[in-house]
């Protein structure tokens, strides 16, 4: 279901690139023939999943415990 969502999303910005003639199809065709978006995709995947795993490993630290007084809630 995310694949699914995430590739209407990738259609939709295409879309949008030609729109604006931002991007032809020669520019495209020229991509795929050096290889550059695969390079690029391959990257960005990359820098992803780590930047995915960073954030778990923050999320998976327990914060430290405050106690009232320290906040001076206590008289």
């Amino acid at each position: 279901m995310a694949a699914a969502a995430l590739r209407a999303q990738l259609n939709a910005h295409i879309a949008g690139m030609y729109t604006e003639c931002v991007v032809d199809e020669d520019m495209f065709e020229e991509l795929r023939e050096e290889g550059t978006a695969v390079e690029v995709s391959r990257l960005f995947i990359n820098d992803a999943h780590e930047i995915i795993d960073d954030i778990h490993t923050l999320m998976s630290v327990r914060p430290p415990s405050i106690s009232p007084s320290a906040l001076g809630l206590w008289y």
